[in-house]
């Protein structure tokens, strides 16, 4: 088992015991906290069951695996992180089972294949079914048949089951006693639910898997100065190894010694790499310098950021008359506003908030790319059940404690920060709605909604709503867009 799993172990094994205290929350966060683990289970049970992936994706069966045993820990009382890990490999198996009988079974998809053999999963050997899918899907009779057979290795998996809960383990010939003809079908079963266990606990060993570290090295050479933040400095270099092009990230050499800094710089990183989207920028590595400066490496987007394109497209645009809402350009840029939104929205549903979206803060590549930067002020938030719904797993990071800047008092850029985000109150999902609102107002108009040197002023303007309406800003500016960007601004 690899240190990872060894740690995520020890954890899931730490909130068992406070479900075992009557902790309320105990229960959700230990599915929240397995749920990349159960996942990529998931994905690799599904592996033994072909035919059941040609129609069913691996999220479906993922979800609904997690509501059986959301469901099950109602009534079992967890004694450890192994017993935990069992039930999750049951309840895996029991909805891929009931898929199999969907599929399979003669109210399913067989009847539509009748030249294929046998129901169930892949790993039972022939001769299990007695029954053609012809012959299931057409006689009465054999589909009762077919039914009591599944339901009874059913009931004698639970028995085996139960009894290896309590710390015996049955025979199967004492379980077959009465139906001596089902051993063969009964320990295919028992082997398969066997190598869940081992697949859930970490202990799974197979041509997919090894218990080596693997150690890769690179060398990033030739590095140019590129531009510079609050947190860090970006710099443009190659990777020797691959000879690409890659866009490294150093924090300033001023905050090497200050903790929270270096905490909000990993917490960057590692949602940064986490965030798997086309609209985040994939990162290839964290790493120190042998001067102790933290830095990550990722792909170089080589294009402009969308306040450039703004700023170029009110520029060039003619000074009266209709703005070009039906110019190309216009059309660009609100192509990549979408972009960014669909990339929010993806963050929210992995239960992360940005709350620095700003037109600097997206760059458009040569190739119509739209990447959201610039995470170092990102922080993790409770899902609420719209973004549960989703199928996306809370990306808990590791990194990061958290401390002084949790609130967002004081942080991100004023004339795009929400009110609650400028009072310093818990970040919420709403924030980046506000600021993708903020964000519109300045692609419709060309400035920000407020702006000025006056920052309490302009603060005082933002917490009491005081926004200008774009119409009134810029002529030909559609009642449609001013709608959005009015309602995802408003208090």
């Amino acid at each position: 088992m690899d240190q990872q799993a060894s740690e995520q172990t020890k954890a899931i094994e730490s909130w068992v015991q406070r479900l075992k205290e009557g902790d309320a929350e105990a229960r959700e966060q230990l599915l929240q906290l397995a749920s990349d683990r159960l996942r990529h289970l998931t994905r690799r049970i599904k592996k033994d069951f072909a035919r059941i992936a040609r129609w069913e994706e691996t999220d479906d069966i993922f979800q609904q695996a997690v509501l059986r045993l959301y469901t099950a820990m109602e009534s079992v009382e967890l004694q450890s992180a192994t017993h935990f890990l069992r039930l999750a490999a049951q309840q895996i198996r029991r909805q891929l089972i009931d898929l199999s009988r969907s599929y399979y079974g003669p109210q399913g998809a067989a009847r539509h294949h009748a030249s294929q053999a046998g129901f169930g999963d892949d790993n039972e050997s022939p001769g299990h079914h007695a029954f053609e899918a012809a012959e299931v899907s057409q006689d009465p009779q054999k589909m009762q048949e077919w039914s009591e057979f599944h339901q009874l290795i059913e009931e004698l998996l639970d028995q085996w089951e139960e009894a290896l809960e309590r710390g015996q383990k049955l025979a199967v010939e004492e379980l077959c006693r009465d139906c001596p003809e089902h051993i063969a079908a009964l320990e295919s079963k028992i082997q398969a639910l066997m190598q869940m266990d081992a697949r859930m606990s970490g202990k799974w060993d197979d041509a997919s898997s090894t218990a080596e570290t693997l150690s890769v090295k690179s060398e990033i050479s030739q590095l140019m100065f590129h531009a510079k933040g609050g947190l860090g400095a970006v710099y443009r270099a190659t990777e020797s190894e691959l000879n690409r092009e890659v866009a490294v990230k150093f924090i300033h050499r001023n905050l090497v010694s200050n903790a929270e800094s270096c905490e909000r710089f990993s917490l960057e990183a590692e949602v940064t790499g986490r965030l798997e989207h086309p609209g985040v920028v994939p990162l290839y590595g964290l790493g120190r310098t042998d001067h102790g400066r933290l830095f990550y490496y990722m792909r170089y987007i080589d294009g402009e950021t969308l306040d450039d394109a703004i700023i170029r497209f009110h520029r060039t645009r003619p000074k009266r008359g209709a703005m070009g809402i039906h110019s190309v350009d216009f059309r660009q840029l609100l192509t990549s506003f979408a972009s960014v939104c669909r990339t929010i929205a993806y963050a929210h549903n992995r239960g992360i908030v940005h709350r620095d979206i700003k037109p600097a803060n997206v760059m458009l590549g040569k190739y119509g790319e739209t990447i959201v930067v610039d995470w170092g002020l990102a922080v993790p938030v409770t899902r609420d059940d719209r973004f549960r719904q989703s199928g996306e797993a809370s990306l808990m990071p590791t990194s990061g404690s958290g401390s002084g800047t949790a609130s967002g008092a004081g942080i991100g850029t004023p004339a795009y920060m929400s009110p609650e985000q400028m009072s310093g109150l818990s970040p919420a999902p709403a924030s980046d709605i506000y600021s993708l609102g903020a964000t519109l107002f300045k692609m419709l108009t060309g400035q920000p909604a407020f702006f000025g040197d006056n920052i309490q002023k302009l603060k005082q303007n933002v917490l009491e709503g005081k926004i200008p309406r774009p119409r009134n800003q810029q002529s030909g500016v559609s009642e449609e867009l001013e709608a959005v960007c009015l309602k995802a601004m408003s208090l």
